[in-house]
């Protein structure tokens, strides 16, 4: 088998093209005349249909070698449009395609299929490489509210005289509580509270 997932054919084996070379300068022998009686300077017919056979079953060889399997990504926009990965096997000499969804398990797409550019699957990745933009709130709380769904750390302290509800927990005047990153581009959800009576300063990043 040869390289999977590539889209671009690479070079073959040394020693294949090595062969395949020998084999067409035998060729290119044989129709110059080799074997064939001097006087003539031509071949036979039956020399010529040798060599076209000989010929065409290198042809083939090469083209087999330099076939293995594509993998390429297609939206099935008849099912959400949902991502899979399109197999397409070279080697028994009629293309036989497959699909696999993204966990390797086998999938019937529901059609139509969409194409992805690979130019955009490989922004998409940059995009989820690249650290996101992020903002720094700070909110000055002597009432109700919440803090958004999305933030990635902050801290609230209760600036006031009197206790508030933090996230459905009383918290003391002069008390902080902070919440850190838990985890790569995880998130928190909306954390509510209640300053009524007192003051918190609260400060997030989102």
């Amino acid at each position: 088998m040869g390289d999977i997932g590539r889209n671009e054919k690479k070079g073959g084996n040394k020693s294949t093209e090595l062969y395949n070379l020998q084999v067409l300068n035998k060729i290119l022998t044989a129709i110059a005349g080799v074997g064939v009686p001097s006087t003539s300077g031509l071949a036979l017919e039956s020399t010529l249909q040798s060599v076209d056979a000989r010929l065409i079953s290198v042809i083939n060889a090469i083209v087999a070698s330099d076939q293995d399997i594509e993998i390429l990504l297609v939206r099935d926009t008849g099912n959400g449009n949902k991502v899979v990965q399109q197999i397409t096997d070279y080697q028994t000499g009629t293309p036989v395609i497959s699909y696999k969804d993204v966990d390797g398990n086998p999938y019937v797409p529901t059609g139509p299929n969409e194409y992805l550019d690979p130019s955009a699957v490989l922004n998409l990745i940059l995009t989820q490489l690249t650290p996101a933009l992020r903002t720094h709130n700070t909110v000055v709380a002597t009432g109700a509210g919440s803090i958004p769904v999305g933030s990635i750390r902050g801290s609230v302290f209760n600036a006031g005289s009197a206790a508030g509800v933090w996230n459905g927990i009383s918290l003391p005047t002069g008390v902080g509580v902070p919440w850190e990153e838990v985890g790569n581009r995880d998130t928190y959800a909306a954390i509510g509270y209640d300053a009524t009576g007192t003051t918190f300063l609260i400060e997030y990043t989102m």
